[in-house]
């Protein structure tokens, strides 16, 4: 069970990297602006910042259950 705990761990910092690194440097370095239709990009983006944030959620409820 430790080693589950373990991965699931590893799991929730990955997320994190993903949204605060990947998704965040995306969004606020500018690079919105190199995509022709600038809505669709930004909701695009938007998507996968909360996709991740429910792949994050769903592994600390597994967690907590644990």
């Amino acid at each position: 069970m430790l080693d589950l705990k373990t991965l699931l761990d590893k799991g929730v910092g990955y997320e994190d990297d993903f949204i605060k690194t990947y998704l965040g440097v995306v969004k606020d370095e500018g690079f919105l602006q190199y995509f022709p239709d600038q809505e669709k990009a930004k909701a695009s983006l938007q998507t996968l910042i909360d996709e991740s944030t429910e792949h994050k959620k769903t592994l600390e409820n597994i967690i907590a259950d644990l």
